[in-house]
């Protein structure tokens, strides 16, 4: 989506233009957010149930020596595999952050500094405009520092009884959500979330799942499927997506996915595709 949006509009801050302050529009979760009793309170909703919404955007929340610091990280696969795009996530999400406190706490705030992990863009001017404050870019995280602990800082209109209603509510399509799964997307999920320039060993993941190694091992044979070719699924998919970026060759993707030598990727991939990979990237990006 935001590769079309870019090639379209031609604009490198569209994120920023597109950033929404309507709890509404992410559905159930921008309820419980709007009836919870803090702001920290509202953090911990959105960064618990991130994967309803997306999965790609991690919400962290630190406060140092009375500083709030409030980052988005986007996930390094997709910042890998096209940093651009990844670019306009970031600024999305924190493009709404100032209104969307404004709408939950009444008061103005200006942040002590905003920090972005791209690179400075052309337009920088309209990012001190609406942030309202110092603005750093190819900055080592995407983060709002404000000048106060706003842990404890109240959400005007909360209503007690609605939050209760929502957040059950909401529990039950997490729920919902995770049975839909089958065990092995669940694995899979976790794998993703724990992967590190490898794939986590599996006695790691059942341990992660709070199950033994075989107990785990059985309800994957279960699903006619092993953590094996699991783990060959993931990293194909990395792969494709780190191959669609010119800027990484065959060495390094070997090194981000964590093969010993370049030859074995090279090896693995021809046995997923029947191609190398400077086959597949020279024919695909052919046609995009």
């Amino acid at each position: 989506m935001w590769e079309r949006i870019l090639a379209q509009t031609k604009d490198e801050s569209m994120g920023l233009h597109l950033s929404n302050d309507n709890l509404s529009a992410i559905g159930l979760i921008g309820y419980v957010v709007h009836n919870c009793p803090t702001i920290k309170d509202a953090w911990d909703v959105l960064q618990k149930n991130q994967r309803l919404l997306s999965g790609w955007i991690s919400y962290g929340w630190q406060t140092i020596k009375g500083n709030t610091q409030c980052s988005y990280t986007i996930d390094p696969v997709w910042m890998k595999a096209s940093p651009h795009t990844a670019w306009q996530a970031a600024d999305n999400a924190m493009g709404a952050a100032l209104n969307v406190l404004h709408i939950l706490t009444g008061r103005t705030f200006y942040p002590k500094l905003v920090e972005f992990v791209r690179p400075k863009p052309a337009g920088f001017a309209l990012y001190e405009k609406i942030f309202k404050g110092p603005v750093k870019f190819s900055a080592p995280d995407n983060r709002i520092t404000y000048a106060e602990d706003m842990s404890a800082i109240r959400i005007i209109r909360a209503d007690k009884t609605l939050y209760a209603t929502f957040s059950q509510l909401l529990q039950a399509k997490a729920a919902e959500h995770a049975q839909n799964m089958t065990f092995a997307e669940q694995v899979k999920r976790v794998i993703m979330d724990d992967f590190k320039s490898s794939v986590p060993a599996v006695e790691a993941i059942a341990s992660h799942m709070n199950m033994s190694s075989r107990s785990f091992q059985r309800k994957l044979e279960a699903e006619n499927i092993s953590y094996r070719s699991i783990s060959e699924d993931i990293k194909k998919e990395l792969t494709l997506a780190l191959l669609k970026n010119p800027k990484y060759n065959s060495n390094e993707i070997s090194r981000v996915l964590g093969y010993a030598e370049p030859a074995a990727f090279r090896l693995a991939f021809k046995r997923w595709t029947n191609e190398t990979p400077a086959q597949w990237r020279k024919k695909n990006l052919a046609e995009r």
